[in-house]
């Protein structure tokens, strides 16, 4: 069951446009600050913030879509 929804989320990042995606990784995965983000990225920090928003309220929206997020209902306030 973990890799069926470590898959659903792999196949919904992979819709995400390439820039919410990266944002997003950067900030969860790999624990990095908004300000780090930003330096990395080399773009606003406000930029930035909104990128991350906007990857997690469509991720969420197209793991519901498929169904997903009765599973990650718990996972999703720490998003």
């Amino acid at each position: 069951k973990a890799n069926d929804l470590a898959e659903e989320v792999e196949l919904a990042l992979g819709t995400l446009r390439a820039e919410y995606r990266q944002a997003f990784l950067l900030f969860h995965q790999h624990e990095l600050s908004y300000a780090e983000i930003s330096a990395t990225l080399d773009c606003p920090l406000g930029t930035v913030k909104t990128w991350v928003h906007r990857a997690r309220r469509e991720l969420i929206a197209r793991l519901a879509q498929r169904g997903v997020v009765q599973e990650l209902r718990h996972e999703v306030r720490r998003v």
